[in-house]
């Protein structure tokens, strides 16, 4: 129960659920992580205490045979692949659901890797009852990529926990996030390829403006890369590295603008956060229903993928913008609030 996207949905799912109508098991790799103390107490959890999500498949089958649940219910790739072969041993009546978590082509487009996963999702996928996509860019993905049929997918966008948001903002009030004479970008994420970093870093240079500093909250394998470039590009003095903050909520609420530099996304998490919390963002147009999200001049800016010099372009004209965060704040609550998103969920499974 780490910090990432597909844990926040699944722990938001487990505690606005409606528990008259669900009894819910949680089976974990391993009992460890961020969120394991938001966790409701009013779940089964099941630890399987292993390293390797490989060595569970013995302790998940023993599992599904001693409490034959009505669903399982899988939110992670790797795991969608193991639980879907349990379904040919599993007893019969148990429906099988799962929860695709990014853009399957994309994340595997340069690895070596890529025939074996598309083996997998062409082989296996078609035999979930359900399977929840976040966006119609992981809809279209799944069907033209790998023959996935289109009967057997819906798609769910992301549930916004606002009132939780509001809640942990006044953790901390102050505006100390942040250098207090500098116009403040902010970033969120794992600190690899697919999140662009390397793309962000270049486009505050090209900002050459004083003005602007950046700050990225997350950890991840390319951190050191990142501050070799941007000691390379001489913006050491503008970027702020600060690591993984388990309450990024704050500097959501204080930043200026939100810049996501993804290369793609599933349906982009930390962009509702930020505009939960009343901030603009400015995206590239990137795959992951990003043009469903952002309004240019409303809510922040989509720019043409990838293009840097846009990218900084739109940093200097939004800068000089005053938004509306109530507005922001309000059209978020409209179309991803836990009062909008839960029910789908629930319609899903009890169908």
């Amino acid at each position: 129960m780490n910090c990432g996207g597909a844990e926040r949905v699944l722990l938001t799912i487990l505690q606005h659920i409606d528990k008259s109508k669900f009894s819910s098991t949680l089976a974990l790799v391993k009992y460890e992580g961020s969120l394991i103390d938001e966790l409701p107490k009013n779940i089964d959890v099941i630890d399987f205490n292993s390293s390797r999500t490989r060595y569970i498949f013995l302790k998940f089958f023993r599992l599904v045979w001693s409490k034959k649940p009505d669903i399982v219910f899988s939110t992670l790739g790797h795991l969608n692949f193991l639980i879907i072969v349990l379904r040919l041993i599993s007893p019969p009546k148990i429906k099988f659901i799962c929860r695709e978590t990014n853009i399957p082509s994309l994340v595997h487009k340069n690895k070596s890797s890529y025939k074996f996963y598309s083996f997998l999702y062409r082989t296996f996928y078609k035999y979930y009852d359900s399977i929840i996509c976040q966006s119609t860019d992981m809809q279209c993905d799944l069907i033209e990529k790998f023959n996935v049929p289109t009967s057997i997918i819906t798609i769910i966008n992301n549930p916004c926990n606002t009132e939780e948001i509001n809640r942990k903002i006044m953790y901390n009030s102050k505006r100390d996030c942040f250098p207090t004479d500098k116009f403040n970008l902010l970033s969120v994420g794992s600190l690899t390829y697919q999140k662009g970093f390397d793309l962000l870093l270049n486009v505050i240079k090209k900002l050459n403006n004083d003005r602007f500093h950046l700050t990225i909250l997350g950890e991840g394998k390319d951190e050191e890369n990142l501050k070799g470039l941007a000691k390379k590009l001489n913006i050491s003095s503008k970027l702020d590295l600060i690591g993984f903050k388990n309450n990024p909520y704050p500097y959501m609420h204080h930043a200026d603008l939100f810049i996501l530099s993804s290369r793609y996304e599933g349906f982009p998490n930390v962009v509702l956060e930020s505009m939960a919390c009343g901030t603009p963002v400015i995206a590239f147009d990137s795959p992951g229903d990003l043009s469903r999200i952002i309004v240019n001049g409303f809510n922040g800016y989509l720019v043409a993928h990838l293009d840097v010099n846009e990218l900084a372009r739109t940093i200097l004209l939004a800068s000089e913008i005053n938004f509306d965060s109530k507005k922001i704040k309000e059209l978020i609550e409209y179309r991803y609030s836990i009062e909008k998103i839960i029910p789908k969920y629930e319609k899903l499974l009890l169908s």
